[in-house]
This record gives C-alpha cells, sequence and structure tokens, in this order.
C-alpha cells in the first residue's frame, strides 16, 4: 500500500518512504535544562518531556517547532508530541525538530509523529529513553505533494481545536460544580449557606451525625478464594472511592452468606482507609434495589434513621464544609485510617426542609447529568481522532 485507507479526494499521488533525520532539521543543540531555583519567572513557556513546565523570562526557540519526549515514565503516555509556533525554552527532555521548508510541513509532522507507536523504539528502564539517533532513522511516509500535507495537518489541528474547546467547557462546569459545593452548604460559624435554591430561608438545623443514623460493618471472615463468583454481590472500595452515587454496573460477585450485612436503598458508605489524610472517609450514596449486596471489608455502612434526601446526602458528604470537618480524624504514617465513632460525633447542619434538600440534590444530580455527557462528547471525540490518525497516515 503507498497511501492512506483514508485521503482528501483530490490528491491521487502515491506517498513516499522517508526517513525522519533526512526531512527534519534537529535543533537538539539549543535545548537548556534550568533549575527550578534559577527560574526567572516569565511569559515565555518553558517545555520538558511532557509539556509546559512553567512559564520563564527568556527564550531558546523562535519559530515553528515539533517537540517530542526523549523520556519518561514507561507508559506511552508520557511521549507527547507537541506542535509548537514562537518564542519558547525547551529543556534536555524534549527533542526538537523542524520540516525542512518544502518537503515536510510541520503541523503535518506534528500529527504524523503522533500516529507513530514509539514504544519498540524506547531503551532503559524506569525512565526509558526515546534516543536522537534511533529517532532519526525512524522511517515513514507523507505525500510528495506539501498542499496535501498542509491540508491533512489543518484538519487534524481544526479537530485538536474542537477537543480544546469542549475541555475547556468541562474544565468550567468542574470548577463550577467544585464552588456550588461549597456556596451551598453551611460552613462552620454560619447559620445558613451563602447562597439559597429557591425562596428558601432560615437557619439549618444542627445535629449529631450519630444521632440521624446508624453504623454497620462490611464484609468479614472472607478470604481471595470467596470471591469472584456467587449468586451475591459485593460494592468493592474503588467504586466507593471514585463516586458520589454507587455505579451499580460496577458490583463485584461473591456467594450468599446470610450472616453478612445486607446493604439497602439510602445507605451511605464511607472508606476507612487511604493513602493520604485527604482521601479518607470518602462516600458513596448506595441506591440499588437488589437483594443480597454486600459492602466491602474496608467500608462501613451508614443507614439514616430519618428520611433525608439521597441526593443531597450524596452530595454533602463531598462537599468542602464535610470534607473538611472529616480530613483532621485521620490519623496514621503510611496509610491512614479513621474512626467511625469518631465520625459519628461530628456536628453537621442540614436543611430541616425536605424540599430544600430535595432542590440541593437535584440541582447536583442535573450538574452530574451535563458533565457526563460532556465527558462522553469529549472521549467520542478523542476516538473519531484516534481513528482517523490511523487511517490517515501510514
Amino acid at each position: 500500500m503507498k497511501s492512506p485507507k483514508i485521503r482528501f479526494k483530490e490528491f491521487q499521488n502515491d506517498w513516499n518512504s522517508r526517513i525522519l533525520g533526512e526531512v527534519c532539521n534537529k535543533f537538539d543543540n539549543l535545548r537548556i535544562p534550568i533549575a527550578e531555583n534559577l527560574r526567572k519567572k516569565g511569559n515565555i513557556p518553558y517545555y520538558g518531556a511532557n509539556g509546559i513546565q512553567d512559564y520563564v523570562d527568556g527564550y531558546t526557540h523562535d519559530g515553528e517547532f515539533v517537540l517530542i519526549a526523549e523520556d519518561g515514565a514507561n507508559d506511552i503516555k508520557n511521549y507527547p508530541v507537541q506542535y509548537v509556533n514562537g518564542k519558547i525554552w525547551v529543556n534536555n527532555h524534549a527533542h526538537v525538530l523542524q520540516g525542512k521548508n518544502g518537503i515536510l510541513n510541520n503541523i503535518f509532522l506534528n500529527y504524523s509523529i503522533s500516529s507513530i507507536n514509539f514504544e519498540p523504539f524506547l531503551v532503559g528502564g524506569g525512565r526509558a529513553k526515546l534516543n536522537a539517533s534511533v529517532m532519526d532513522n525512524l522511517t515513514f511516509r507523507i505525500p510528495s505533494d506539501i498542499k496535501e500535507q498542509e491540508k491533512i495537518g489543518e484538519f487534524f489541528r481544526k479537530i485538536d481545536g474542537i477537543l480544546d474547546l469542549e475541555n475547556s467547557r468541562f474544565k468550567k462546569l468542574e470548577n463550577f460544580k467544585k464552588t456550588m459545593l461549597d456556596k451551598l452548604f453551611v460552613k462552620d460559624g454560619a447559620d445558613e449557606p451563602q447562597i439559597r435554591l429557591g425562596s428558601f430561608k432560615g437557619e439549618w438545623n444542627s445535629r449529631i451525625l450519630g444521632d440521624i443514623g446508624e453504623t454497620y460493618c462490611g464484609l468479614s471472615g472472607k478470604n481471595k478464594d470467596d470471591f469472584g463468583h456467587g449468586n451475591a454481590k459485593f460494592v468493592p472500595y474503588i467504586n466507593i472511592f471514585q463516586n458520589s452515587i454507587v455505579n451499580l454496573a460496577k458490583l463485584e460477585k461473591i456467594e450468599i452468606d446470610k450472616r453478612q450485612n445486607s446493604v439497602k436503598n439510602g445507605d451511605i458508605f464511607f472508606t476507612t482507609s487511604s493513602e493520604t489524610p485527604q482521601e479518607v472517609a470518602m462516600s458513596s450514596v448506595y441506591l440499588g434495589n437488589e437483594e443480597n449486596i454486600y459492602l466491602n471489608s474496608f467500608c462501613f455502612g451508614f443507614r439514616p434513621k430519618e428520611f433525608l434526601n439521597s441526593y443531597f446526602l450524596a452530595y454533602f458528604f463531598r462537599s468542602h464544609y464535610f470534607r473538611d470537618k472529616v480530613i483532621p480524624l485521620a490519623q496514621g504514617i503510611s496509610r491512614y485510617n479513621i474512626s467511625k465513632n469518631k465520625m459519628m460525633e461530628l456536628k453537621i447542619r442540614i436543611p430541616n426542609d425536605i424540599k430544600e434538600q430535595e432542590a440541593i440534590g437535584e440541582f447536583f444530580r442535573k450538574m452530574d447529568g451535563i458533565l457526563e455527557f460532556s465527558q462522553k462528547k469529549i472521549t467520542k471525540l478523542e476516538n473519531i481522532k484516534k481513528y482517523l490518525l490511523n487511517k490517515m497516515f501510514m
């Protein structure tokens, strides 16, 4: 095959096989590392292996270039290719290439190199390396017509522009949610939140956490042979850690055991240990209705004794207000644990009006729906780009 599977119809010529070092100029000799304590802050982007490391005063390169990571972790994702145009500082962890004028378009080069799997060419251990000599001798195919290169390059730049826009929107939504998790719940020393939804007024009630619910333990008396089979299921630790509401599609199998505590709709699960204090007591609300569902042994359950809105609780226990209360309770050195008895002594403030609980819960539920839709859109665009990189290059 001498042309890619997908191409613009106005171009018919075969693609030529070329050696990278023959069609690119390399400017590695201009790279200069900067010790962090010697950096003078400025507005020039300072690039390393994994992108922009800092902004500094001064530059090593000025023009249109393609940067390829020289070394990084073994994960191939840590070997990004970056198109840059303008003044930049590049340290000694990124190769600096520039397509030869009239032979190789730099934007095309950026995406062409991005379609190559570097993994077979890496050498070394913990920080595998893409040697300059190996890179220079990479063989790849390019269109002989520079206009086809330009059109392909601009096509992928437009895709990246759409992706940048969607990622920016997603980040803004995430930040908005974080702000509202701070503003819609009462802070210590206050009687009501900074922002109220609708026409709700009045102080929130001060309650002791243990007075509004009871705790229970997760699975006990099990070994590794008990997991992965059976007609019952359990909620794994990672499901709770990652989700404010349990993902019912990611439960795991176990045998039915009537001695264990079965979970119920509306229960809240808390993780009991973590690697950092900031990650203790991460919570997740269970909204399923199946029988014979248990909780993993590294978490404990909390079952409200009175009617409280489950969606409100899902976001309340993930709010800055509650997290600021629970993090100081973490104890440990290499691994941190939390006492559920100490947690149950915490004083919290919640709305007395169930309607306000419902309004707050629904607000965040819709926010998460928008975020999920946005993330799916980004993933779909990334998959389309990946497919086209595979089909439009050789």
